[in-house]
């Protein structure tokens, strides 16, 4: 189990005698159950409610003792790809140890050494696609009616070459173009389907070196990007579906072979050889997390689960998550706080502990600093500290001195209370984060609550590093435009947070440090510290 706010393993669960070589899952919101396909030919579902502690429900073998792939569900019906039995198996959601499976799809209905299994959208009847992998013949997708469970149509081969092997496909949000991806010996394309027509019309040339062997494939709706995992590269590859080329080649580790999109909006590729999770912002193609824990032992792919708060509330409550990179811990509240304010991309990482002086108990972080109010009323019990007033205050500068205007360009945002402005990427940066209060979505409330109120208009300004640059002053932080980024990470924040603990010498004032909320409840007798 992984934290993807964190990045951290936070919990192994142990299922020898159950799980037997667990390959790939699906997992339905609606009763958090988590179907688990097996190479060693059985699904296994577990009751996830709390995930902490899964509950077996049932072990099903639908066929013989072949490899389990793709598991799917759709249409109130789960779905397995059987490649030892080239066969689709259907379920119904409810199954049990006894049941049967209710859809029986084999070679007379055309499937060949079946693999991959998706749902195709836009379609209204739960159209599924299938793809046949067979060593020695040219491989091929196949349709299903998941409504009525009957083949639409022939197969439809994918290159014509004998073992290029189809692995897995993936389509564009509205189902009109479908992608193919393919792990036969050399194999390196990946062909274009029309969905509608269920002809190809294309295929893309990856390297034959550096894109070898595409394994599995995502599309991510944000950049209109697909994101491939190359099983005999160590590679994942980017390609821009407006023009169908790949644009990018991202390293991540030996033999890569899930890929998913991250709640956080981030692509997640494993590295199965390599021991690996590597997550890579969509936008900058940048890897800005890798996950190398021990625990991680030939990981072949990742399905996202929904947490219980219950659960959440006891993983907080047991231990504090260390940060290796710069030795101190998240805890309790403020743990929680951290994730739900965007986490590492807006906070960065804790570089003090919690922290009672003159008063106040706080905790320090790359770009801001997080205060305890208990007296406040909930959400507002924990605040971000006001580091870009006092920033500015620390250069000699009173933010009422800075020159500010009346009225706001066209496209723009004026705020009358500072008499100030945001605009162009500054603007879609401050709308799109904010700190999520009582399950709200994001408006400016939550934007406010992270960020305060602009400042200043932008203006250049040389940085830390030396740099000049558009920057931006909010009452909570320092907004930088570094317009030679990709679009989706122009816009960066300033460290206000390292640099005034810098500047103050907060480890040398004489205050009092604790490592865990329960630590610093007990000494200042707060009852209901920041809960």
């Amino acid at each position: 189990m992984i934290d993807p706010t964190t990045y951290r393993i936070i919990k192994q669960h142990d299922f020898t005698g159950i799980l037997n070589k667990p390959h790939l899952a699906a997992y339905d919101s609606g009763s958090r159950r988590l179907y688990v396909g097996n190479k060693g030919s059985t699904l296994v579902v577990f009751d996830v409610s709390d995930v902490l502690a899964p509950k077996l429900l049932a072990t099903v073998k639908p066929g013989g003792d072949g490899e389990i792939h793709r598991v799917v569900i759709a249409e109130g019906m789960v779905w397995l790809a059987h490649e030892g039995d080239s066969a689709v198996y259907g379920y119904d959601l409810n199954l049990n140890g006894a049941s049967a499976p209710k859809v029986v799809l084999g070679k007379q209905q055309g499937f060949n050494k079946t693999h991959g299994l998706r749902l195709r959208p836009g379609t209204g009847h739960g159209e599924l696609w299938a793809t046949n992998r067979p060593q020695d013949a040219p491989g091929s997708v196949l349709r299903i009616d998941a409504q009525t469970h009957a083949v639409i149509g022939q197969p439809l081969q994918t290159t014509g070459v004998a073992g290029d092997r189809p692995n897995n496909v993936e389509f564009t949000p509205d189902g009109r173009w479908a992608y193919v991806v393919k792990t036969g010996a050399k194999a390196t394309k990946v062909t274009i389907i029309d969905a509608t027509k269920f002809e190809v019309v294309a295929q893309i040339e990856q390297d034959a070196t550096l894109g070898l062997a595409p394994h599995a494939i995502i599309y991510d709706r944000q950049t209109q990007r697909l994101f491939v995992v190359n099983k005999d590269s160590p590679t994942v590859s980017v390609i821009d579906v407006k023009t169908n080329t790949v644009i990018r080649y991202i390293t991540i580790g030996a033999e890569p072979h899930g890929i998913t999109i991250g709640p956080d909006g981030q692509v997640w590729a494993v590295a199965k050889k390599g021991n690996k999770i590597a997550v890579i912002d969509p936008r900058s193609l940048t890897i800005t997390a890798e996950i190398t824990d021990a625990a991680l032992v030939g990981p072949h792919s990742m399905v996202w689960v929904k947490t219980n708060p219950g659960a959440r509330q006891q993983r907080e409550d047991a231990a504090p998550v260390a940060f290796a990179e710069t030795g101190y811990n998240l805890t309790g509240q403020f743990l929680s706080f951290w994730r739900a304010s965007g986490g590492l991309p807006v906070l960065g990482y804790p570089i003090s502990p919690i922290r009672a002086a003159n008063g106040a108990v706080s905790q320090w972080f790359e770009r801001g600093q997080l205060e305890c109010h208990p007296d406040n009323a909930a959400p507002y019990t924990l605040e971000l500290a006001r580091v870009g007033v006092e920033a500015l205050a620390q250069e000699g500068i009173d933010r009422l001195d800075l020159p500010s205007v009346d009225t706001a360009a066209s496209g723009c945002r004026y705020f009358a209370v500072t008499r100030h402005t945001l605009c162009g990427d500054f603007l879609a940066y401050w709308r799109g984060h904010g700190l999520r209060l009582e399950d709200r979505g994001i408006g400016e409330r939550e934007s406010l609550a992270l960020f305060g109120y602009p400042i200043s208009e932008p203006q250049m300004e040389r940085t830390a590093s030396g740099d000049t640059i558009l920057t931006q002053w909010f009452e909570r932080a320092r907004f930088e435009l570094h317009p030679d980024n990709l679009a989706g990470s122009r816009v960066l924040l300033g460290r206000l947070g390292a640099e005034l603990q810098a500047q103050q010498a907060l480890t040398s004032d004489g205050g009092i440090t604790w490592t865990t909320t329960a630590a610093v409840n007990a000494a200042n007798h707060f009852p209901f510290y920041c809960d």
